[in-house]
């Protein structure tokens, strides 16, 4: 079944897969909707627990990782 929505409910962003993307960044695309950040670096899981109060942040290992949302699921290949 599917379904179609004209509303974006919510957003999950592999951070691991971005080069740049600041703090400052992800708190206000998280101002306008809300977010799901993914790490499987446990680092950045630290940082962001102290700098992105108020933001879900999801840790994974790697072996979780390949099967969460990412850059290459969504290219399109022909």
């Amino acid at each position: 079944m599917f379904t179609v929505t004209e509303e974006l409910k919510g957003l999950v962003i592999d951070y691991d897969s971005f080069e740049n993307i600041s703090v400052d960044e992800i708190r206000s695309l998280n101002n306008e909707i809300k977010c799901i950040i993914i790490t499987s670096k446990f680092d950045n899981k630290k940082y962001f627990d102290t700098e992105l109060k108020g933001i879900n942040i999801l840790y994974l290992d790697a072996s979780e990782k390949n099967l969460s949302p990412n850059i290459y699921i969504h290219i399109k290949k022909y």
